[in-house]
């Protein structure tokens, strides 16, 4: 349990557990026992939240390795293009099905704000990707005519 946990259980039980420490003789006798539910409210609480902050701190761990491949394009002279996407894109998806089960709970408080940042991300991202493979796509459809390039009509 977190230190936040702990202040919480210490007002709903209306005695000092952390500092000092509370011993067995003094739980007695301040019945805490009888506070058994609410005692497994917070637990509850405090797992839950700490799955939450595992998956949160994996999607970060996960993005903070990611490298993208840039590859010389056909061996000239600074000019680069972006090399496969299909890791990039996997990661991304589960990235944005995560970061949604996260946002979802009724337990994301204490990390709303790490998890709002993440969803402008990973939604800017995701928009900047699927801009980036259409501009791709329609280039690749593209036929150099004399010093003019066309497009060339899918129909």
């Amino acid at each position: 349990m977190k230190h936040r946990h702990w202040e919480a259980l210490e007002a709903k039980v209306n005695i000092k557990l952390v500092d000092p420490p509370a011993n067995m003789r003094t739980l007695e006798t301040n019945r805490i026992f009888d506070y058994g539910d609410a005692i497994q409210d917070l637990s509850g609480q405090a797992s839950s939240e700490a799955g939450l902050e595992g998956m949160l701190n994996k999607i970060e761990e996960q993005w903070q390795h990611t490298e993208f491949v840039i590859l010389s394009h056909r061996n000239q002279k600074d000019v680069y293009i972006l090399g496969a996407t299909d890791d990039i894109v996997a990661l991304l998806d589960e990235s944005l099905v995560n970061i949604f089960t996260i946002a979802s709970s009724r337990y994301v408080g204490p990390f709303q704000e790490r998890v709002d940042q993440w969803k402008k991300q990973l939604d800017l991202f995701s928009k900047t990707l699927v801009s980036l493979t259409y501009l791709l796509q329609e280039r690749s459809q593209w036929k150099p005519k004399g010093n003019k390039t066309t497009v060339q009509s899918p129909m």
